[in-house]
């Protein structure tokens, strides 16, 4: 644990995973372009369906990198037949009154393991 520990703490690591994310969002952004302006006025649900997947593919890495990089877990408790019946099957807005990036971070996490986290 101490050598995953120790390299977390590398500038390098720190650059890769800041490049890799840019350029990750550059490309995600420039598949979303063309698929608003070539796909959205001719077939809006198939739209939709590969945005949600876009949007899906960014989102993991910021919580990916919360849950590795900070050694944290969000645990859901909650009635295991509710948790069978409702998570991921119904429509949610997670609206948080929170001005810190912490505490975003946590709400996409928690929509994350519900099965909501998207567009």
């Amino acid at each position: 644990m101490s050598s995953l520990g120790e390299l977390k703490k590398l500038r390098l690591i720190h650059l890769c995973i800041a490049v890799t994310f840019f350029i990750s969002g550059l490309v995600i952004n420039l598949l979303q372009l063309i698929l608003h302006v070539g796909l959205k006025p001719f077939n809006v649900v198939l739209f939709r369906r590969i945005m949600y997947y876009l949007c899906y593919s960014l989102n993991s890495q910021l919580l990916f990198f919360a849950e590795w990089y900070s050694n944290s877990k969000l645990h859901v408790y909650m009635d295991p037949d509710d948790f069978k019946k409702y998570s991921g099957k119904e429509h949610c807005m997670l609206m948080m009154n929170h001005a810190y990036e912490v505490d975003w971070l946590a709400g996409w996490m928690f929509t994350e393991k519900n099965g909501v986290l998207g567009n």
